[in-house]
């Protein structure tokens, strides 16, 4: 059978080519992984060195036949340390390598002008490379058929190289274009090392990995299983993944029994297609709050309340669910008796306000009745107007209760219905109209009770005495900030207080009382008589501490 060698070297060149491509293919950084990039270089070095030679008789000989060996021993060298070293570098197989290379090369440019000699020092080089492989390959056999394989098929090709040295040894005439046997059985099996070394790699490649997602998995799974939190994986509705407390959560035998399970079987039924629904929705990829709180049912039948914290991952190639479980139980069991305890004190509160409101209403009442029969106007005025002081207590402890605040309200909630409580209190022909201006300041209660006492007091003597005469009377009060204190002015356009009024040295019970309350908000004070009479009060927002 006649061959062309030409030939053969030209399928090898489109052979290294085509395994560059397959390599180029894989899904992997290049630059990142010294192997394939060791693998890389080796076929590019190869392609490069048969398509010199392949041009022997047109290229000069130092550009085909030296650097074109130089090339193919670096290719061979550089492929047997990509196949020997996919765990990882070695860099005293780099040391030998290199050393067989250049000794090779070395002996190679010695018999530059003897063909068969050439040879014979190219195969022995190329069978040290290959026997150095084969070494390393079934020396770790035992951990993988694959590095069997390949260690015989490179040692099979080592001997090829020595019996071809041997036959250029013994014919002078021996090149490498030389029609014989010998040379195509020495090409042929070339051609089983590059199919065989390009699959072998890719599958050494992919073994390595394997190995390494395994390391990584018994890694994060040792992590996982002693784990205070349940950690499941969840995937197309079945679990995939569960570690040992998730397994206890439930009361599962194992975290293997829970593998491949639907998780239809461990939701409570009234959450399930709500924990569905985020789960459709988080992989989906919309926002969804961190965490989420359902209900769990155990092999006995017991139902557990946890909180999950879920995330998307990547799993086995495709899109999963990561989910922390915490028990919240106990939480749930703490947060429910404070409802309870909550509930009971709301109960007491209204039973308590109910009686106060009560109590205020006969002592109002009681009051109002006896002046009624005091037959005495003094008695009667001196009884209405401590109806009405009370009656001011009472409605801000009203207020108090409605805003349902614990001692903290409104001047604008508050005042209006305080100004309508006095009114009644002290109706007189013609109307007095009341003009109020108060912006959202809240006080607590502590100030509140000074505050309305003081504006019944000036507002009551507003509707006793001041409106003689007076065809429009006025009442306004006014409350807002200024300078992080409050102001409230308090006034009417009747004849006026007299000029020498001063509430603290007065000896009426009035004004005493309002001295005395003033002195308690901590208040500046002073009477506007102007068209009238307004009292301005000036206070901060609240007590400082005695």
């Amino acid at each position: 059978m006649a061959l062309d060698i030409r030939t053969i070297i030209a399928l090898l060149v489109l052979g290294d080519i085509a395994a560059i491509a397959i390599i180029l293919a894989y899904p992997r950084s290049v630059r990142s992984d010294q192997p394939i990039a060791a693998f890389l270089a080796g076929k590019s070095f190869q392609a490069l060195a048969w398509t010199l030679l392949s041009f022997r008789s047109i290229l000069p000989d130092l550009l085909s036949i030296n650097i074109g060996n130089g090339f193919l021993f670096l290719g061979f060298a550089a492929e047997a340390l990509a196949l020997g070293t996919i765990g990882g570098r070695d860099r005293r197989q780099e040391f030998w390598y290199a050393l067989i290379v250049i000794l090779g090369f070395l002996a190679f440019l010695l018999f530059l002008e003897l063909p068969n000699l050439r040879i014979v020092s190219a195969s022995l080089v190329t069978g040290a490379i290959y026997a150095r492989l084969s070494t390393i390959l079934l020396s770790r056999a035992k951990r993988s058929p694959i590095r069997l394989t390949m260690g015989v098929a490179t040692g099979l090709y080592t001997l090829v190289m020595i019996a071809r040295a041997v036959i250029a040894l013994k014919d002078n005439s021996f090149g490498l274009f030389t029609p014989s046997v010998v040379q195509y059985l020495a090409f042929l099996p070339q051609y089983i090392v590059l199919i065989v070394g390009t699959i072998g790699f890719m599958l050494l490649v992919k073994e390595r990995d394997d190995e390494r997602l395994r390391e990584s998995e018994e890694k994060y799974r040792s992590v996982a299983e002693r784990a205070n939190e349940a950690i499941v994986i969840i995937q197309d509705g079945f679990i995939v993944f569960a570690n040992r407390r998730a397994a206890e959560m439930v009361s599962a035998p194992s975290s293997s029994a829970l593998v491949g399970g639907n998780i239809d079987r461990w939701v409570f039924g009234e959450d399930l297609e709500r924990v569905k629904e985020r789960q459709r929705a988080r992989l989906a990829g919309e926002g969804l709050p961190p965490s989420e709180e359902f209900r769990l049912v155990s092999a006995d039948g017991a139902i557990s309340w946890v909180s999950s914290s879920a995330s998307v991952i990547p799993y086995r190639g495709r899109p999963a669910t990561l989910a922390l479980l915490a028990d919240i139980g106990e939480h749930k069991r703490q947060q429910e008796r404070i409802e309870k305890l909550l509930a009971e004190k709301e109960l007491l509160l209204r039973e308590v306000n109910h009686r106060v409101k009560n109590n205020l209403g006969v002592a109002i009442s009681l009051l109002s009745l006896q002046a009624g029969g005091a037959g005495n106007s003094r008695a009667e005025a001196i009884l209405t107007e401590a109806q009405a002081r009370l009656t001011t207590m009472a409605e801000l402890y009203e207020s108090l209760h409605r805003a349902g605040s614990s001692g903290v309200l409104s001047i604008r909630d508050y005042l209006p219905s305080l100004t309508k409580e006095v009114a009644q209190l002290f109706p007189r022909e013609p109307a007095v109209r009341f003009a109020l201006d108060l912006d959202d300041i809240e006080l607590g209660a502590e100030l509140l009770s000074p505050l309305g006492i003081i504006l019944n007091e000036i507002m009551t003597n507003s509707l006793k005495h001041a409106f003689d005469g007076t065809k429009t009377p006025l009442i306004s009060l006014s409350g807002t900030m200024r300078d992080g204190r409050v102001v409230i002015r308090c006034g009417d356009n009747g004849k006026g207080l007299p000029p020498d009024f001063d509430p603290e040295n007065s000896k009426g019970f009035g004004a005493s009382l309002i001295s005395a309350l003033l002195r308690q908000l901590g208040a500046s004070w002073r009477i506007d008589r102007e068209g009238g009479t307004a009292w301005e009060l000036e206070f901060p927002p609240s007590l400082s501490p005695r």
